[in-house]
């Protein structure tokens, strides 16, 4: 493939036009927004106006390392600059998985850069290539706005169980999110922000299901499905036992 189009009614919405070094897709092309939805595909083919361009290079594993994407004015003329640029490089570790990203955003005045961000993530992992930590930051910033943490936890099984994200200046933005799995990998029981208060599930027996939901407070909703997995009751238990039940039928748009 080396473009492609969408048309809504009968016009160009939409256009990219591609270039591939191998297999590998080096080099996207974008139409300028301005042109489009004005012309028939037979009109709008000849008239291809580039507003943005992204490249990629890759290493010998044939993983990203580079992406630049960079938006133009229009009209364009021969030689001229972007008005703004993205640069996103990345590294890897022995085992292939990412482990820094670094993404430069740039706005342009007559060739000029008249302003700057950088974000820079970074990943690790653990012995068996779990994600473990990730730290995201604007760089420069760190005084001011602080390093965003999110660190994973698994079981001895190698299930994920708690996921807990905070900011490194704000000790009060932690956010914790925890569950319970059984030896499938189900999770049978998860617990709020606190860590505090359960919602238990209970599952069917052969299969991955859930039949039954346990609420804090103490209510529960219990699933009735039919042979291909579809839910065909649904019954609301409250604290002290009273029901309410809803049927669901399926007829096929009928």
């Amino acid at each position: 493939v080396t473009a492609s189009y969408t048309l809504v009614g009968g016009k160009v919405s939409g256009a990219e036009r591609y270039t591939y070094q191998g297999h590998l897709l080096t080099k996207t092309e974008y139409a300028d927004p301005s042109c489009l939805n004005l012309h028939t595909y037979a009109a709008f083919a000849s008239k291809f106006a580039v507003g943005s361009v992204e490249t990629v290079t890759y290493n010998s594993f044939e993983e990203p390392v580079f992406t630049e994407t960079a938006m133009y004015a229009m009209p364009r003329s021969s030689g001229d600059c972007p008005t703004e640029n993205t640069q996103t490089s990345c590294t890897y570790n022995n085992e292939r998985k990412l482990v820094s990203r670094r993404t430069t955003h740039q706005r342009f005045d007559c060739c000029v850069a008249i302003d700057a961000t950088t974000v820079v993530e970074a990943f690790r992992y653990n012995a068996t290539g779990d994600l473990v930590r990730s730290e995201r930051y604007a760089e420069g910033e760190e005084s001011l706005s602080g390093v965003q943490i999110e660190e994973h936890f698994y079981n001895d099984q190698g299930y994920e169980t708690q996921t807990v994200s905070y900011n490194s200046l704000d000790s009060s933005s932690k956010l914790c999110t925890e569950c319970e799995l059984d030896e499938r990998g189900r999770t049978v029981a998860s617990f709020d922000t606190t860590g505090q208060y359960q919602t238990a599930f209970v599952f069917d027996r052969d299969d991955a299901s859930v039949r039954t939901e346990r609420l804090p407070n103490g209510s529960s909703f219990s699933y009735g499905m039919d042979r291909d997995g579809a839910v065909t009751a649904i019954t609301h238990s409250t604290a002290e036992g009273e029901e309410n039940s809803t049927r669901k039928a399926y007829t096929a748009g009928l």
